[in-house]
């Protein structure tokens, strides 16, 4: 049978967005999958075609869930007794990390619903192939552990936004330790092989069984020796459809109202 090649087939759009009457995910891949919390994978046979191949990452390529986690805490110092085994007392002093506030801010409903696919340079040579090189070059690709990711990758101005929150909360005398982070998840695309070896050493009777005796010393470190990861060079963009400095003058007073500390 001839090999398919994504030029000999017309293209589908590069996102999903979510209005009605608009083409689903299952209107452009039939392919089975299993969906977790970090995203999508998939060990469907149908994906060895890399025209299908690459409508499964376009049907998954809805945005990912993003949150802005803030976290204010102190350390305190506590002081216990102890006795020793001569029957003497001691005072054995401790350190105790305290959380003062815990904000959640969930930032999905900024990320725009259309995610760029494109490939990246390569870390090592910092050469680029083309979307179509990077797929056909996976499905013709014969180790039996070859993997495929697409990782989704939210473009904002995130220094931005972390001084500008840190900003707010020393506003209101808050002089402890402030942690930002931005938490995503539906943030990967996963296409693992779908040869019978790699099914049988992703089994979960063949995990328990290496995880309980000496083969899976043997056979796990091989594995990965083995595995191709393609995931360095696929990515999907997507943007923000606010500006730091106006989520910050929408979610100012948010903020600083749950900055709670104790004072000295």
């Amino acid at each position: 049978m001839a090999t398919t090649t994504l030029e000999s087939r017309p293209v589908p759009p590069s996102g999903i967005p979510s209005l009605e009457g608009a083409p689903t995910g299952s209107d452009i891949s039939t392919a089975t999958y299993k969906r977790t919390d970090r995203g999508v994978e998939t060990q469907d046979l149908l994906l060895d075609d890399p025209f299908q191949l690459y409508r499964f990452f376009v049907a998954h390529n809805d945005k990912p869930q993003m949150h802005v986690l803030i976290t204010g805490s102190h350390v305190e110092k506590k002081a216990a007794e102890k006795r020793s085994s001569d029957g003497t007392i001691s005072t054995v002093y401790s350190k105790a990390k305290v959380c003062d506030f815990k904000i959640d801010l969930d930032l999905t409903s900024y990320i725009s619903p259309y995610g760029t696919i494109k490939t990246l340079p390569d870390p090592k040579t910092s050469n680029k192939l083309s979307l179509r090189e990077v797929i056909e070059q996976h499905v013709t690709e014969e180790n039996p552990f070859k993997e495929m990711h697409m990782k989704k990758k939210v473009s904002w101005d995130y220094e931005d936004l972390t001084r500008a929150i840190v900003h707010a909360i020393r506003s209101v005398n808050y002089r402890y330790k402030i942690e930002i982070s931005y938490p995503t998840s539906n943030n990967r695309v996963i296409v693992h092989s779908a040869s019978p070896l790699a099914q049988f050493m992703r089994s979960t009777w063949t995990k328990t069984f290496c995880g309980i005796s000496l083969v899976g010393v043997v056979f796990y470190p091989l594995r990965e020796y083995y595995k191709v990861v393609k995931d360095k060079n696929i990515q999907s963009e997507f943007h923000m459809t606010i500006s730091t400095a106006d989520f910050m003058r929408n979610n100012y007073w948010k903020i600083v109202d749950q900055v709670q500390f104790k004072n000295e």
